[in-house]
């Protein structure tokens, strides 16, 4: 179903979910979607897996494909991982109908040098690395990228290579309106990144567990020695007592919490 109405006629469309992790229970349903938010269907299909037993550690990797008319997957599989730390990491292969592949490879934390499939060697939040029907590599798109090699030839150097920025928050909006504003102290300057560069890039917050902290950049300013972000949303979470609106907000945005932007990264052959 074309739920935004984006496609022109009835084309036959397509979802096909490829699940790489062992479940014990798969589940469909429809699920209502927020009706607060304007554009969003009466529902949305949702696929809800389960695992059971004791002292589970569990990461639920799947491959989302939508097509019309025919797959151009041939198939998918997961990539061994080592290094001296790789919990939370993965990686996936996609072989496509015409021989070419894609390797996806996904580190929440960002800082950990891990080696694929005894081959690619990557340090940073996320990469695809792209190869030929001789597996050459060719391309290669990544978030937050500091270093990543095929073997000993390096895919990202120089005039490619846009460092993480980091620092702490200082000041942040304290309103429950529509958009919110932090000021974030840096701990290295930012160098020659323009203002309007980091425009439509996401600050993440270190959090306290409770919803995610990250937020898409709308408007960036200098500061001193930091940045001046405005965000699209609030940073209020909830009020910090239902039965009493005065008494203020819990937030999910402090200051003295740590910040990284993440700087996306590019080079084919």
């Amino acid at each position: 179903m074309d739920t935004y109405g984006v496609l022109d006629g009835e084309p036959d469309l397509h979802m096909r979910m490829r699940v790489l992790s062992d479940v014990e229970e798969v589940a469909l349903a429809d699920g209502i979607p927020p009706r607060n938010k304007p554009g969003n269907p009466e529902s949305l299909r949702y696929a809800l897996l389960r695992r059971t037993g004791e002292t589970l550690d569990s990461r639920f990797t799947s491959v989302f494909e939508p097509f019309i008319g025919s797959s151009a997957i041939s198939q998918v599989r997961t990539l061994p991982v080592s290094g001296d730390d790789t919990d939370g990491i993965a990686a996936v292969e996609v072989e496509l109908i015409d021989g070419t592949r894609h390797w996806l490879v996904h580190d929440p934390d960002g800082s950990r040098e891990v080696t694929v499939d005894g081959r690619v060697n990557v340090t940073g939040t996320f990469a695809i690395i792209r190869f030929d029907h001789e597996q050459n590599a060719v391309s290669m798109d990544g978030y937050g990228i500091q270093d990543i090699r095929d073997g000993s030839h390096p895919l990202l150097a120089g005039r490619h290579r846009r460092a993480t920025l980091t620092g702490v928050v200082t000041e942040r909006s304290d309103a429950l309106e529509a958009s919110a504003t932090m000021v974030i102290q840096l701990d290295a300057p930012a160098g020659p990144v323009a203002e309007q560069d980091l425009v439509g890039r996401y600050v993440y917050v270190d959090d306290d567990g409770e919803p995610n902290a990250a937020f898409r950049i709308a408007a960036a300013r200098g500061r001193g020695p930091g940045l001046e972000l405005d965000v699209n949303t609030t940073f209020v979470r909830e009020y910090l007592d239902a039965d009493d609106p005065e008494a203020g907000y819990v937030y999910d945005v402090e200051p003295g919490r740590r910040v990284r932007i993440p700087a996306p990264a590019h080079w084919e052959r």
